[in-house]
């Protein structure tokens, strides 16, 4: 299989179950750990794939690098708001920073600025709606940094 192809296929699969937990957290305001598990280990097998086949094995090296500091930013963040971030957001944080990673460390640094930013104006949105109380769908923005950061970096 083309490098390309796999890659293409990697970030399509990415994106749809984004989708799904997108909706699924606006909804419920939670996403199952079952359907985060599969798409970790989807996201990562066919990345690292990509990765050995195109001999470029220093890519998987720096996405996993990537999506380890990130679960550390939500781990960190989610101790400081004690509890503000929920655990999905968490779970899915080393998804989000390995397929940005994947693509180089400036498409991860946008990757965290939309999250960053984007995540801020969902919160804001969200308290002036349902003040201080508001659970806020964080999922959302989360695959939005992957979706710009393909269209950027990608």
């Amino acid at each position: 299989m083309d490098v390309a192809a796999l890659e293409v296929l990697a970030y399509a699969v990415l994106i749809a179950v984004g989708l799904f937990q997108s909706f699924e957290d606006i909804d419920t305001r939670r996403v199952h750990v079952l359907t985060t598990q599969l798409v970790s280990v989807w996201t990562l097998a066919t990345l690292g794939l990509a990765a050995v086949i195109g001999g470029e094995p220093t890519t998987i090296v720096r996405a996993v690098l990537c999506a380890f500091a990130i679960w550390l930013l939500f781990v960190v963040l989610d101790r400081f708001t004690q509890g503000g971030i929920g655990k999905g957001d968490v779970r899915l944080a080393p998804v989000i920073g390995l397929a940005t990673g994947y693509l180089s460390t400036e498409s991860f640094a946008l990757g965290l600025l939309v999250v960053a930013v984007g995540g801020s104006l969902v919160a804001l949105i969200a308290l002036l709606h349902h003040g201080a109380s508001a659970r806020i769908p964080f999922v959302p923005v989360m695959y939005a940094a992957v979706v710009v950061s393909v269209v950027v970096h990608g």
